[in-house]
């Protein structure tokens, strides 16, 4: 079978579960992280034969997908702010807002040499990229799951990161933690935010493949990360300091409202280009 072939009749099955744009990406990133050949490549030598051993492979990773699993487990890899990141199970996909997110960053704090605390780093996506990006900046990432620590750790090396360094700990605890005794100039987190009784309306490669550990919060305490954060934030960030974060979207202003009423101030909902309440930026007075 030739490689062009592959791809149409890998396109036709994953049409069941992904849009056309949706379906097209996935499978040349699948076809490219088996063979190696990139879209490119595949197209200017549409004759190119798969061998047994990469047909077999293709069609397994076609059951994999078609019971939802991301394309970005398969591959071990994803892509946010110009960086090719390590994932796996054990960290989140991050999305474009995060994306968003880091660009907020960075704008606002080009010039200025300072300490970053990314809490919940996951992957290390947000943290890693704020590093490179801002190379006078000092950053501590942490997170409480040990085997995301380990992915966030071999990015740093894959991409090459000095001035970064990792603490395991408990964000909800933080009082018996480490993070008691330190102080910043800026704290960011993509925490969990969504409400155990909101999985009823998520999508299968989300609810069964993503770690419940990063995404869920009691739900009668569904705002409980970002009341620490705040709480942290009081005696933590240094006057003048900066907490930004992504939230969910449906709970924009409450997330605003108990920031305030921790004495942050000049709180900003930002939209993302979705048009959505995705981030929030507040001071410390």
């Amino acid at each position: 079978m030739t490689l062009q072939d592959c791809y149409k009749q890998t396109l036709l099955k994953l049409y069941s579960i992904y849009n056309a744009s949706e379906a097209a990406i996935v499978c040349n990133d699948l076809l490219q992280h088996v063979t190696g050949k990139t879209k490119l490549e595949r197209l200017a030598n549409p004759t190119i034969l798969l061998t047994r051993n990469e047909q077999d492979i293709i069609t397994q990773h076609i059951q994999e997908l078609l019971q939802h699993k991301p394309i970005q487990y398969i591959t071990g890899k994803t892509y946010l702010a110009g960086y090719e990141f390590i994932v796996s199970p054990d960290v989140l996909i991050p999305r474009p807002e995060t994306d968003e997110l880091i660009a907020w960053i960075q704008e606002q704090h080009q010039q200025h040499l300072s300490t970053l605390l990314d809490v919940g780093c996951g992957s290390g996506v947000i943290g890693i990229s704020l590093a490179k990006k801002l190379p006078n900046t000092q950053v501590t990432c942490t997170d409480i799951s040990e085997a995301a620590l380990t992915i966030a750790k071999l990015n740093a090396v894959k991409l090459h990161t000095q001035n970064i360094q990792f603490l395991e700990a408990d964000f909800l605890q933080w009082p018996n933690t480490e993070l008691a005794s330190k102080t910043w100039h800026v704290m960011v987190s993509n925490p969990p935010y969504i409400g155990k009784k909101e999985s009823a309306d998520m999508q299968p490669n989300v609810l069964n493949y993503e770690p419940a550990l990063a995404l869920f919060v009691p739900d009668d305490d569904v705002l409980i990360f970002y009341k620490t954060l705040a709480a942290y934030a009081q005696n933590h960030l240094l006057p003048g300091g900066y907490l930004y974060v992504e939230i969910n979207e449906q709970y924009a202003q409450q997330t605003a409202e108990t920031f305030a009423q921790y004495g942050l101030q000049e709180i900003i909902i930002r939209n993302d280009l979705q048009g959505k309440p995705r981030m929030i930026r507040a001071v410390k007075p």
